[in-house]
């Protein structure tokens, strides 16, 4: 127990430092998530896929996890739908470009 205390101790000046490097850590983490998550319509886009993979995202999923969860988890996924997939495929594309550069920034900021 006394060396948990002395490194504690130690650590004692580091304490805002250590705190902004696990904000940035989360962050880094979460961005890391988006950019591959992004990847998805970027993909759809270029080959033609169908809308199976949209789909499955938009649809409610049946566990332990909150309602209002669900609910705000779904109406991002189509807000981001709405913003990504528009009828013409050149601007879609140029969206997702757009949006995928910023993630990529973003996380390596």
């Amino acid at each position: 127990m006394n060396v948990y205390k002395r490194i504690l101790f130690y650590l004692k000046p580091y304490w805002g430092r250590l705190g902004l490097s696990v904000l940035c850590s989360v962050f880094f983490s979460l961005f890391s998530g988006i950019s591959l998550y992004l990847t998805i319509p970027l993909l759809e886009t270029l080959f033609g896929g169908g809308t199976a993979a949209s789909t499955a995202i938009s649809s409610p999923a049946a566990s332990i996890v909150p309602d209002w969860i669900n609910a705000a988890r779904v109406s991002l996924s189509q807000a981001f739908q709405q913003l990504v997939f528009r009828p013409d495929p050149a601007s879609s594309l140029l969206n997702i470009c757009i949006i995928i550069v910023v993630a990529f920034f973003i996380k390596n900021f």
